[in-house]
């Protein structure tokens, strides 16, 4: 079972940002199936923008509609910001001063502030 859209909002040139139920979200570019069947109906901007969100998929008011099996696997996700960049438990309590990138193959000792040190 794939996960089910919870937003879809239209975008620029037949584009759709879907969020999904797991916390993922993404882009799908509709141009590509517009000249195939029922979907030449929503060539016109003003209806491509009346979208919505029905049960799990999108759907428009003339009753074309997408397989939520096909919305999850064409659109180009990208992770929940929030997600993406939660801290994980080992790192959520450091308080590392030193934020610079560290080069691939570069060693280098963490600094920390005073209140992560341990008393002697």
């Amino acid at each position: 079972m794939h996960p089910s859209a919870k937003h879809v909002s239209p975008l620029a040139d037949y584009v759709l940002f879907i969020e999904f139920d797991n916390d993922e979200s993404g882009h799908l570019d509709m141009k590509p199936f517009l000249d195939f069947g029922v979907f030449n109906r929503i060539r016109d901007p003003e209806i491509f923008n009346q979208v919505r969100v029905s049960f799990d998929s999108v759907e428009w008011p003339s009753g074309i509609d997408l397989d939520p099996e096909f919305i999850y696997t064409k659109c180009n996700k990208t992770p929940h910001p929030a997600i993406a960049y939660a801290p994980t438990k080992s790192c959520a309590r450091s308080s590392v001063v030193d934020s610079r990138p560290v080069s691939w193959g570069e060693e280098r000792t963490p600094t920390f502030a005073s209140s992560d040190r341990v008393a002697e």
